[in-house]
């Protein structure tokens, strides 16, 4: 795991990473096959580069999986990130490689942690605060949550490494 604070430098991507309506207008999810196959065509995809261009091997991957999440109140219960499709279909479970969760949105909220399972133990966990412009890189094939949100908006960036696999579902989305 690695956890990057203050991780865009840019103010002026950070205004435009705070403004309400671009988390409620662009698209919510996506797949982005990366800069090698095409150049970013959406503002989440530009911020997919941002973050993996200085891997040297990412260009080997099949693409990025990504979403935008908001949690007010609630929970996300323990999970591995994975090809639902084929876990539902085949009962087959196929993780990426790298995952982030990064806070970009300069929210106020209390609770809503990540928290990370240390090799299935959901008794030993790393707890890491949703901190403004914070970045965590995570193996998803470890069992992660979002502890419950008290109060306010958790407003996280979400992107999967797919480097031999591309997910079921990305046939029906960009």
């Amino acid at each position: 795991m690695m956890i990057i604070d203050n991780f865009i430098k840019d103010t002026r991507l950070l205004q435009t990473l705070n403004n309400p309506t671009l988390w409620t207008n662009e698209p919510f999810s996506g797949w982005y096959e990366g800069w090698w196959e095409r150049k970013p065509e959406t503002f989440w995809e530009r911020i997919i580069y941002n973050i993996w261009n200085h891997y040297p091997d990412v260009t080997a991957a099949k693409g990025f999986e990504w979403w935008t999440n908001t949690h007010v109140g609630g929970t996300l219960d323990w999970h591995q990130d994975k090809d639902e499709e084929l876990c539902t279909q085949m009962n087959r479970v196929i993780c990426p490689e790298q995952g982030i969760v990064f806070y970009p949105y300069q929210h106020e909220v209390e609770g809503g942690f990540l928290e990370i399972a240390r090799k299935d133990d959901l008794d030993a966990i790393e707890r890491i605060a949703p901190i403004y412009n914070r970045l965590v890189m995570f193996d998803p094939s470890n069992y992660h949550r979002v502890s419950k949100v008290y109060s306010g908006q958790r407003r996280a960036f979400v992107v999967n490494l797919w480097m031999n696999h591309k997910p079921s579902l990305t046939s029906v989305t960009k």
